[in-house]
């Protein structure tokens, strides 16, 4: 299972044909696919049209949903990707640079609460933050949304958030961060 994921955030990462990647992303992007041994991983195109995704999770029902920085959750159903993205996502979403929506994951119950965190750049150039949204997907959008968490302090410049995983354990949200605050 874990070389089929790898796998995938590959091919997401390497194969959005709809927009040209630049150097960064796509150093950052052949660093996170590391060495495929021979024999070892299959990588496969699922879907395409995704433009700077960045992070996907897998539904109880089939559905891949993937955060695109700039444009939102998207949803690869049946090997092809929806025209549009998921409504109901948080609002004021910093999308510039290396910042915009970030990594998503599913409640540990999520076949039950349908219950899923987003975490995204909050702000502007002048002031910004990361933070963690919690919503409920619910006929194919986000409902009942609300930010739980906001770092602090603000930052006064485009960072690189680093944020690469989020998770939930019943009774507390756990975060791992990465960021270098500006000074």
């Amino acid at each position: 299972m874990s070389k089929a994921i790898l796998a995938l955030l590959a091919i997401f990462s390497l194969a959005a044909t709809s927009a040209e990647l630049s150097p960064r992303e796509q150093a950052v992007a052949l660093a996170a696919a590391g060495t495929v041994v021979q024999g070892g991983a299959r990588l496969e195109r699922v879907a395409d049209g995704l433009q700077r995704p960045w992070s996907l999770a897998f539904t109880p029902d089939g559905d891949i949903l993937v955060t695109e920085k700039y444009r939102g959750l998207r949803i690869v159903r049946d090997g092809r990707l929806l025209a549009d993205p998921v409504a109901g996502g948080p609002p004021g979403v910093f999308a510039e640079a290396d910042s915009g929506l970030l990594d998503i994951a599913l409640a540990p119950d999520f076949a039950r609460s349908n219950e899923l965190f987003l975490s995204f750049a909050e702000g502007d150039a002048k002031s910004n933050r990361t933070a963690i949204w919690r919503a409920r997907y619910q006929d194919g959008r986000l409902v009942d949304g609300r930010v739980v968490f906001r770092a602090a302090p603000d930052k006064g410049s485009i960072v690189v958030r680093g944020v690469r995983k989020i998770g939930r354990i019943p009774g507390s949200l756990l975060r791992r961060l990465r960021a270098r605050l500006a000074r």
